[in-house]
């Protein structure tokens, strides 16, 4: 039951911090603070005291560009190039001309 509860809270913070839109440095302080705060003062199950400490670290490290540019952009950037299409010689003019 109680681990319910904790999942159900920690469903309702991330929703809360998506739809206050909310900077990812103040989403990250949030979410540190309050896993700091049940790690010490609540019984929460081990599994969802992990769950929420990994969301945390993860916040974390996407803060820290340097980290997030080697763990992240630099592995999807090139999938991404390969995913979109080459663009035309009419959308480069345009783009050059700056009447986009």
């Amino acid at each position: 039951m109680t681990a319910g509860i904790w999942l159900l809270v920690g469903v309702l913070v991330l929703a809360a911090l998506a739809y206050l839109r909310l900077s990812l440095r103040l989403a990250a302080a949030i979410i540190v603070l309050l896993m700091i705060v049940a790690t010490a003062f609540f019984h929460a199950p081990l599994l969802l005291l992990i769950a929420g400490w990994l969301v945390g670290l993860v916040l974390v490290a996407l803060i820290i560009t340097s980290l997030r540019r080697t763990l992240i952009s630099d592995r999807i950037l090139p999938l991404l190039r390969r995913a979109l299409p080459a663009m035309s010689q009419t959308e480069r003019e345009a783009l050059e001309a700056g009447t986009v």
